[in-house]
């Protein structure tokens, strides 16, 4: 099951109904326990000492087996048994409620919409501008959270955002395109770049090209070329060519890593159609360098296909989505109002839901079975017999006590739970006993009508 709910409130919500569940049936089944004591003792007259002890704690459990070496009440020591174990899966229960991420739609809000068609408000797409920075982070995020890179049907600043195959036009594919070639270290880059196209691994004659150069041309480092196969003119769907220099270091030998990007994106080839591919190359080229190198004196990044196809993608989103003016401040059609996006749930799993409704049984159950054992007791004709009878800790102190004043003439006098606080248990001196004795300047309670062991029903 899943729940829209932070899973610490779920699990403390969990923790403090299982802990007022457990108290009821604490509180319940002492007292159907002393009932059913009662009752036991209604209709034999007798019963043997240890049924009588009470409902025992669950810290207790073993204690009859342990001191008695045996159950004096085998149903009753099984329902404090199974009730003690249902209280440790409880506990269990709530540590297994998790956080979970679960892909979901949200509102779209407002962002950039990609215009199919349109011209574009910029004569090329602007690499420098922020249409770049939301578009290639939705696609960062997006990778973050599980999900597909590609261009983006509307694109926002979402940090939640799990693009889901409907938000999707399709991707660049950007794949390796033969083998590296490597270059003598003093090789210019003249000689590179002529090299690569007669090998077909650049488009030419209109290619573009950046590196880092020294005060000696011959000496440089961190080449990047990449080239369309159309012209800005023709108004058709083009790929790229790239290379990317591997190494690190000046004085290296050049090793030129060669790729081949298609567009697999057919509803977003209007938008490719309409840009003027050499030049915007030629305008987006120095980023393009930027993100294949983790900064000066390093090696190429490892998955410079991946990196250039979230490159390109990024390019489309930024083409296809700046048709309006306020292009980041677009709201989502009225047909697609919604994104791929996680949300955070609760996770509660099946069985502990069946504990849950199972410990609310258990208390129905249980205060059930209190009512009809109070019923029984209390309709019984001899039921003042047993008012005071010792059927657990505290009433069997009581009973202690009142044995212990017994009077000359055999009467017991009566004494209640609350009269306790009137008596001391004290050491016996010279022995190894103790002994109940009546606090100094304390009164004995009066004798009355009271549990003072088995008399008979009499009349």
């Amino acid at each position: 099951m899943y729940v829209y709910i932070d899973s610490t409130i779920v699990r403390l919500i969990f923790r403090a109904v299982f802990t007022i569940l457990f108290l009821c049936l604490g509180v319940l089944g002492r007292q159907s326990n002393k009932l059913a004591t009662k009752l036991r003792l209604l209709h034999n007259g007798k019963i043997p000492v240890p049924q009588a002890a009470g409902w025992l704690p669950s810290s207790a459990i073993f204690d009859p087996i342990w001191k008695l070496r045996h159950i004096p009440n085998v149903r009753w020591w099984s329902l404090v048994a199974v009730l003690a174990i249902l209280s440790k899966c409880t506990d269990l229960a709530t540590a297994v409620v998790r956080s979970e991420s679960l892909r979901s739609y949200c509102a779209f809000g407002n962002g950039m919409v990609l215009q199919t068609n349109g011209a574009d408000s910029f004569s090329l797409p602007p690499w420098n501008g922020r249409a770049a920075f939301v578009a290639g982070n939705a696609q960062v995020t997006s990778l973050l959270n599980g999900c597909d890179k590609g261009i983006y049907r509307k694109v926002n600043t979402d940090i939640n955002f799990c693009a889901s195959p409907s938000d999707i036009f399709g991707t660049w594919q950007c794949l390796p395109d033969g083998e590296d070639i490597t270059y003598k270290s003093g090789s210019t880059q003249d000689e590179v770049l002529v090299d690569l196209y007669q090998n077909d691994r650049i488009f030419g004659p209109d290619w573009i090209s950046a590196a880092t150069n020294t005060n000696d041309t011959q000496l440089w480092t961190h080449l990047v070329v990449w080239s369309s196969s159309a012209l800005d003119s023709s108004h058709e769907v083009f790929s790229v060519k790239a290379s990317v220099d591997l190494t690190a270091n000046r004085t290296d030998d050049k090793i030129m890593h060669s790729m081949y990007c298609t567009l697999n994106a057919p509803e977003a080839e209007d938008i490719a159609k309409a840009i003027p591919s050499v030049s915007t190359l030629a305008s987006w080229v120095m980023l393009f360098q930027g993100y294949m190198y983790n900064g000066m004196g390093t090696v190429a990044i490892n998955d410079p296909e991946d990196t250039l196809a979230w490159y390109l993608n990024t390019m489309i989103m930024v083409a296809g989505g700046s048709v309006a003016s306020d292009y980041l401040l677009n709201s989502a059609p009225a047909t697609d109002p919604t994104q791929g996006c996680l949300l955070m749930t609760t996770v509660i799993p099946t069985w502990v839901l069946a504990l849950f409704f199972l410990t609310i049984l258990a208390c129905i159950a249980m205060t059930l079975l209190t009512f009809v054992l109070w019923i029984r007791v209390n309709r019984h004709p001899h039921r003042d017999l047993v008012r005071n009878a010792p059927v657990d800790l505290w009433t069997w102190m009581a009973q202690a006590v009142a044995e212990s004043d017994v009077k000359a003439d055999g009467m017991v006098n009566a004494v209640l739970p609350k009269d306790l606080r009137k008596w001391n248990l004290e050491l016996t001196p010279g022995t190894t006993t103790v002994r109940i004795e009546k606090r100094k300047g304390e009164m004995a309670p009066l004798a009355g009508v009271g549990w003072t062991g088995y008399t008979g029903y009499g009349s």
